[in-house]
């Protein structure tokens, strides 16, 4: 579905995810770090099992940044390639946003909230 809004507000809007989308890689790379951690102070076959499980749904993450990512810099380059085409009152424009990308970014944070949670849980257990 797609709606429109004003491109100042569709640029804010993307360059927040953007910056969210940064913090959240940041948040992977320290949690594979302590899974490299736990995995090299302790070999037990059901904390090697998890720790793979835990890889796995970050790989997983990781891969749905990247869509958002490159979803969201191909509609900065949409949207600057109108500007340039027309420049004249482009901050009153209006351009087409998807409005599941929303969606998609809200979706995340619930989901990546919940990988923490239960990683963190996870580390308790094992440290």
């Amino acid at each position: 579905m797609i709606k429109t809004s004003l491109i100042t507000d569709i640029h804010r809007t993307n360059r927040e995810w953007l910056n969210l989308i940064s913090f959240y890689q940041d948040e992977l790379m320290i949690m594979e770090k302590r899974i490299a951690e736990v995995v090299s102070k302790n070999t037990a076959v059901e904390v090697l099992a998890n720790a793979e499980h835990f890889q796995n749904q970050m790989i997983i993450q990781k891969n749905h940044l990247l869509d958002m990512q490159g979803e969201i810099v191909h509609l900065e380059d949409k949207i600057t390639e109108e500007i340039q085409s027309n420049p004249i009152a482009a901050d009153h424009r209006r351009h087409e946003t998807p409005i599941d990308l929303n969606d998609r970014v809200g979706q995340f944070r619930t989901t990546f909230y919940e990988l923490r949670k239960e990683f963190l849980e996870y580390l308790m257990k094992v440290m």
